[in-house]
């Protein structure tokens, strides 16, 4: 019996789950005696493949058993439960006892490194190592810590160890290319690739390895290129179209990305990674309900994989459906108390609707899992107690090993929090690391963006709204709040939404959904939605109008008013005024430097799409002067129609400038006005923190802190319609 138990061990840890728990639950595992050893065994792999039972790992690991393996199994189900501590303290005792086997080190190893103690799981992999040194899984783990250590030419000696003895092992190959892209040596990863496809011209996962390195140079159309050939070789291989997808993906190529997902889950319509990218990917490009369909699709095929509800929670999110976002993550949360990516996901919902303490506690027990989840912490004013916490965050921001993503996450959130420590040298380098690893693959174009302002600018004059005056609908409901990112848009809605007759619709797509619609009745691909919008009759204006009013009533018909703080609408006031001639729209004004920084300490999610400016501070600046130029045009051709809400003066003298904004509005001031940050409703902007605040003064003037690193911005400015800055006084 020990011997079968054994064999099926060797194979968990050698990451052959499947076959495991074939054996055990096979007819060879059925004469097993049931034991609390088998038991706990059987319901790890069930964990591990997503196939266990509610509460079966937690009913497995409260049976006593006696045996070291027992043991040992014990201390990793308590990790796959998240109870980091109790799995370190039993596995921890059976290594002080002297009956631990390599398997127990290799655990604690693994456990401590990712916790943040790389140097106790260095030393253990080590003592895994001498017991069993032909084994790769300790090799190639071994080499993951050495990365974690910073050290990169022993990292490589074990991964090309482990790949010696395990030629197929994708976790040592994948490391150990990791490994020579951080030692700048990608041409020597090029070349054995291609000496390897050479020798096997068939493999169809070295053409995909070879395009994900180009890809990674910066070669997107060799790595495009390259997977063209994956496809034709394994048309039907579900992996080949993943990897095209991510590749996709990474490069803001989200259409083609979408379709990549697609087709792998036509070749494999079991495959979990693939469900949840097609239906995340939908949400992304902008149809969360047709996501929402399709991961409710997945689900009731796949009612235990956990990685589909964490999809679903956010994909509700997206939608707004927060409180039923909430019950599915905590259900999942229950089936899998100690999943990391779970209590992530829970905890940005919460922080969302404003339960930023709870959010924080989900946060620190991410933590426990996986250090890099203290980054989302930071982004809610969280101050550790231990400075270890920051300098174990610090360490993985500089790992170049590190998933990029993860990377530009930990130095954004590393910014914030040297910035609220007055450390701001350190908070710019932070930020400018963070800012230098999203622009290498964002996709923006600043000449783009200015021949466009200069379009709006010839097209929306005095004569164009003199022809048309009286069109549209005539509803005053909506309120337009915009203006550049982080000018203070969402403060000025949550002040308003205070107010007992306005609703609080956030960022809505719907007039970009409009503009972009302008289009479809045409064949001829060379005609914009600008070109469209001139040619519109005055019944297809007025149904615009329609259309959006019906839009908003679908989140809200109670209400006077409904606010719409897409902050980019600047760019459409003109289209705006035109569908709703008596709706108000209010712009932000604020010191464009201080916009600038706070941009430029922001990680927006579309990078790719118009946010994409924000990576770069002279794209900021083309952005400033564009956002410049087209203000005093709308002010010029719609005179007295757009209330100039400035941000300074709303922050030094809250009431006067409120009582401004209300009478534009046409609404009564209200003493709750004063505590609009007590005002429960959800906030997905970036000012989700600073919202829930009493009014401070503390981000004016902020870019003055920084202006010795801002030389690409101010060169920009200066020579724009923004002009230099106004001296100190």
């Amino acid at each position: 019996m020990s011997l079968s138990l054994s064999k099926i061990r060797t194979l968990q840890t050698s990451a052959q789950l499947q076959e495991a728990l074939d054996l055990i639950d096979g007819e060879a595992g059925r004469k097993l005696q049931p034991t609390a050893e088998r038991d706990l065994l059987r319901a790890i792999l069930a964990a591990f493949l997503g196939k266990a039972k509610e509460g079966e790992l937690a009913e497995a690991v409260a049976v006593t058993g006696s045996s070291p393996a027992w043991q040992s199994d014990r201390g990793l189900a308590l990790m796959l439960l998240g109870r980091m501590d109790d799995a370190k303290a039993a596995l921890s005792a059976l290594v002080e006892s002297g009956e631990a086997d390599a398997i127990t080190y290799g655990r604690l190893a693994t456990l401590c490194t990712s916790i943040g103690e790389v140097d106790a799981g260095e030393r253990l992999y080590q003592e895994a190592i001498s017991r069993e040194p032909e084994r790769a899984e300790w090799l190639s783990n071994m080499g993951g810590a050495k990365v974690r250590l910073g050290k990169y030419e022993e990292a490589l000696e074990f991964y090309e160890r482990a790949i010696a003895l395990k030629t197929e092992f994708i976790q040592a190959q994948q490391g150990r290319e990791r490994v020579l892209f951080a030692l700048s040596r990608t041409k020597e990863l090029v070349a054995s690739i291609e000496a390897e496809i050479e020798t096997e011209p068939e493999n169809v996962g070295l053409v995909v390895k070879l395009a994900r390195v180009q890809d990674h140079m910066g070669e997107l159309q060799d790595a495009i290129a390259s997977l063209k050939k994956a496809q034709e070789m394994a048309p039907e291989n579900a992996n080949v179209f993943i990897d095209t997808g991510m590749i996709f993906s990474r490069n803001g190529m989200m259409v083609r990305a979408l379709a990549a997902f697609k087709k792998s889950v036509t070749c494999d319509p079991d495959n979990l990674q693939a469900l949840g990218l097609v239906a995340s990917t939908q949400a992304e490009v902008g149809s969360p309900e047709e996501g929402l369909k399709s991961i409710d699709r997945a689900i009731a095929t796949h009612p235990k994989a956990k990685q589909l509800r964490v999809v679903r929670g956010r994909i509700l999110s997206d939608l707004g459906r927060y409180g039923e976002a909430e019950e599915d993550l905590r259900k999942a949360l229950e089936a899998y108390p100690g999943d990391a990516a779970i209590m992530v996901a829970l905890g940005s919902v919460l922080g969302w609707v404003g339960r930023l303490d709870e959010a924080i506690e989900l946060y620190r027990n991410a933590a426990k899992v996986n250090p890099a989840a203290l980054s989302h912490a930071l982004q809610h004013n969280w101050q550790p107690d231990d400075p270890a916490e920051i300098e174990l965050l610090e360490r993985m921001a500089d790992n170049k090993l590190l998933g990029e993503e993860q990377r530009i996450v930990l130095n954004f959130a590393l910014a914030e929090y040297h910035e609220r420590q007055k450390q701001y040298a350190t908070a710019f380098s932070r930020a400018d690391t963070a800012n230098k690893l999203s622009w290498v693959n964002t996709r923006f174009d600043n000449q783009r963006t200015t021949k466009q302002t200069d379009r709006m600018i010839e097209i929306f004059d005095e004569e164009f709204f003199a022809a048309r005056e009286g069109w549209g609908h005539p509803s005053n409901r909506p309120i337009f709040v915009c203006g550049m990112p982080r000018s203070g848009t969402t403060l000025t809605e949550q002040i308003l939404s205070t107010h007992q007759d306005v609703f609080g619709g956030g960022e809505l797509p719907y007039v970009s959904m409009l503009f972009r619609d302008l289009t479809r009745p045409y064949k001829d691909k060379n005609i914009g939605p600008l070109q469209a919008l001139q040619a519109l009759k005055e019944g297809q204006v007025w149904n615009m109008g329609s259309s959006y009013l019906s839009q908003i009533s679908e989140l809200d018909d109670e209400h006077r008013f409904v606010v719409d703080k897409m902050p980019h609408n600047f760019q459409r006031i003109g289209m705006i005024n035109l569908m709703l001639p008596n709706a108000k729209i209010i712009h932000l004004k604020r010191d464009p430097r201080d916009v600038a920084v706070s941009n430029y300490f922001q990680n927006f999610k579309a990078r790719h799409g118009g946010l994409g400016y924000a990576f770069d501070l002279a794209s900021i600046g083309a952005h400033l002067n564009d956002h410049e130029r087209l203000m005093r045009h709308w002010h010029k051709v719609l005179p007295g129609q757009i209330f100039e809400l400035d941000y300074q003066k709303l922050t030094s003298d809250f009431e006067t400038t409120v009582r401004e904004l209300l009478e534009f509005v046409g609404l009564e001031w209200s003493d709750k006005l004063a505590e609009f940050h007590k005002t429960k409703r959800a906030v997905r902007t970036a000012s989700v923190s600073q919202v829930r605040q009493p009014l401070y003064q503390r981000s004016v003037e902020k870019w003055r802190r920084y202006a010795e690193w801002l030389g690409p911005l101010n060169d920009v400015l200066d020579a724009g319609v923004v002009g230099p800055a106004v001296p100190e006084s």
